[in-house]
């Protein structure tokens, strides 16, 4: 299904390519906001015909652009009407404005209708995941001035409400439809502008000051202007690159939500538009360097989220940072557990990590100190809740969620699979989580010493190192020379060949001697399929290269790796992920890196394959490509002492890479990096503040 989507804070629209939302079997189309869908059919016809599309698309601004054309037929003439639409989301409301234009040799009489509706289904309804139905009562339709008032009293007893009307004329308001008829002579126009406000009793979702399309679209322009001001620029002379950094800043944008602490990305649309503990502190950590801005809302927000009391049914528990929130009529009746639910092994770590980094970007004391109390309460739930069995290791399982079987970023049902093709069997302590754990320890030790609270700091340092050492024992696997994906409930090795290990890397918990034949591993045709790294190797019995976690290639989980390899010095197997994802882009549309696409190797194919129903745009996809950027620069930041050091590569293809804006502490660079011959010069250095640049 191609889908066309707007967004602006919490309200996203989703149509056809003709602008309708048309009611379907797949039933994603329509105007969501809170987790509600407030409109599920609106559709434009002439002469209650629907236009045929020539062209549709999206601009830089978020205007949905469609030309579409309405044919008109006599003895002696063959020739259209012209409509063109643009549709926006400004301060909460829905902006379509339709332009009529006769191109007919003869004036004409047209009828212009909308039709509308509204199921107010919530959006775990929409997708079938819930058996409930529609649970409150649907109101009568009522005319308003120029428009029509649907509504819904819902079981948790608050009233949804939408008004469609038109702003700039009259027309004739039915109960399921508005109409317009009028007048055109040969080329004349006629402009029709409509109005959609979704209405939450108790919310307010839009200012009562309406203003006019072209004064809508303006402030959008100057708003993402804004954005993008405050952000890092990248520019390098690589054609494919430049198109997905582009696309990808872009997407960022549209991705960002507020619940009252500041910037925290949503996971993805349609489906998971909502903050996700994992997804939105691995946005926010690869995106440090794009602007921290999004760290800080991020780490704020899911402080204030941050588990107080154990809750089975939301898997809640003291210092514990939660993995989905949702506002719909279904959680307000705790028929789901998502106010917020907790069931993730991986965002408490994340968490702290986050936070380590943060303060690495910004030296910002006045926040780390704020969030203290969240940063020990989650080393505390790690300790206290984390480790099941209190062996040393953390793991999930043993609760028998029965909303998340598995609770790592493999969130599937089949993800965690033994060698032999049998599902292991929880608690099972991941690969991965080990790796975070021992970097948030190992970080968190850091701040401590510099907030001179030395007794605790050693104590994280030292449990850190105990971890490692037990780490590279326990998840080792001596005959395939690789580490585990975790550990079952008996404590047996999970020996499946995954790319979870790829994550040990980033947060440097492989032992040296063990490095290479991991890095072998990864990069071999087993894992590498050409374009990324598969997530499960092609030789398992569970490989499978159309699943979800089993095979296909994740642009989030190369991002990682990829900074891994880096920190261990593995500088062109970096490079060749780097070239593979970059090229992969091409393929898809709008050269977006998608959420995943499928594992088959780039030998069969000619292109990567699109996995059907993956999100797009997706935030850590979309954060991939400056965590990438980053590994490129070869960063490492040094903030109490005002120093960037840079140990850049450039990948084949790739000879010039200019910086701006590049922000640490209080202080900006700029610079530019080119490539002549074997070395990298830098060049074209601005400093603002008191920052040393080192290459």
């Amino acid at each position: 299904m191609d889908v066309h989507l707007i967004k602006d804070r919490d309200l996203f629209l989703l149509t056809d390519q003709a602008g309708n939302i048309t009611p379907n079997e797949d039933g994603q189309y329509g105007l969501y906001t809170k987790d509600s869908r407030f409109l599920s059919q609106y559709e434009l016809l002439i002469d209650d015909i629907k236009p045929f599309v020539l062209s549709s698309g999206k601009t830089e601004d978020r205007t949905n652009k469609v030309y579409l054309t309405h044919e008109i037929f006599n003895k002696t003439d063959s020739r259209k009407v012209l409509i063109k639409r643009e549709q926006i989301i400004f301060n909460g409301m829905v902006y379509d404005k339709i332009l009529v234009i006769n191109y007919f040799s003869q004036p004409l009489v047209l009828k212009l209708t909308l039709k509308v509706d509204a199921d107010y289904l919530d959006i775990f309804q929409v997708r079938n995941y819930v058996k409930e139905k529609r649970l409150g009562t649907i109101l009568s339709p009522s005319k308003v001035k120029n428009g029509i008032f649907l509504g819904y009293l819902g079981k948790d007893g608050i009233k949804r409400e939408t008004i469609v009307k038109i702003l700039n004329e009259e027309g004739e308001i039915f109960k399921d439809r508005i109409e317009l008829s009028f007048k055109l002579k040969y080329k004349q126009e006629k402009e029709v502008t409509v109005g959609i406000t979704p209405r939450i009793e108790g919310q307010e979702l839009i200012t009562q000051n309406i203003i006019d399309f072209e004064k809508a679209q303006k402030k959008l322009r100057l708003k993402r202007k804004k954005w993008e001001e405050d952000c890092l620029m990248v520019k390098t002379d690589h054609k494919d690159l430049n198109q997905l950094i582009d696309r990808s800043l872009s997407d960022l944008k549209l991705l960002l939500g507020d619940l009252g602490e500041g910037f925290i990305p949503v996971a993805g649309i349609p489906w998971y538009a909502v903050p996700f503990g994992r997804d939105s502190i691995i946005t926010s950590l690869q995106t440090l360097m794009l602007n921290t801005k999004i760290a800080q809302g991020t780490l704020k927000t899911l402080a204030h989220l941050q588990g107080k009391e154990v809750n089975g049914f939301r898997e809640e528990e003291p210092g514990k940072i939660m993995h989905e929130i949702r506002f719909g009529e279904l959680a307000h009746l705790n028929l789901i557990p998502h106010t917020p639910y907790y069931g993730t092994i991986d965002s408490t770590p994340l968490f702290l990590i986050l936070a380590v980094e943060y303060f690495h970007w910004t030296g910002d004391l006045v926040l780390i100190r704020k969030i203290l109390p969240h940063l020990f309460a989650a080393l505390e739930w790690i300790d206290k809740y984390g480790d099941i069995d209190q062996d040393g290791y953390v793991e999930y399982g043993e609760k028998n969620s029965q909303w998340a079987i598995n609770q790592g970023w493999k969130d599937s049902i089949d993800s965690s699979v033994h060698q032999d093709g049998n599902l292991a069997i929880p608690p099972i302590a991941l690969v991965e989580v080990q790796g975070y754990i021992y970097q948030a320890r190992k970080g968190m030790a850091e701040i401590l010493f510099y907030l001179g609270e030395t007794e605790k700091a050693k104590k994280l340092e030292k449990d850190a190192l105990e971890l490692k050492d037990r780490f590279n024992k326990d998840f080792w696997m001596e005959d395939r020379k690789y580490f585990a994906y975790g550990l079952d409930y008996q404590k047996k090795q999970i020996a499946s060949i995954t790319s979870n290990p790829g994550h040990c890397l980033y947060s440097g918990i492989i032992s040296r001697d063990k490095s290479e034949a991991v890095v072998k591993k990864l990069l071999s045709e087993e894992m590498f399929n050409g374009w990324g790294i598969r997530t499960m190797g092609r030789k398992e019995i569970g490989y499978d290269p159309a699943s979800y976690h089993n095979g296909s290639v994740w642009p989030h989980d190369n991002s990682i790796i990829i900074r891994g390899l880096i920190r261990y010095n593995y500088h062109r197997e970096a490079a060749k992920i780097i070239n593979g994802l970059i090229e992969a882009s091409q393929y898809f549309k709008n050269n977006r890196l998608p959420e995943l696409f499928c594992g088959f190797s780039r030998k069969e194919m000619k292109g990567p394959i699109e996995y059907p129903v993956a999100c797009s745009p997706q935030a850590w996809a979309s954060g991939s490509i400056y965590l990438i950027i980053q590994s490129l620069l070869g960063i490492s930041r040094d903030v109490v002492n005002n120093k960037i050091y840079l140990k850049p590569i450039l990948p084949d293809g790739i000879n010039k890479v200019e910086i701006k804006n590049l922000k640490i502490g209080a202080n900006r660079a700029d610079f530019t990096l080119t490539k002549e011959g074997d070395h990298i010069k830098l060049s074209n250095v601005k400093i603002e503040g008191n920052l040393g640049l080192i290459l």
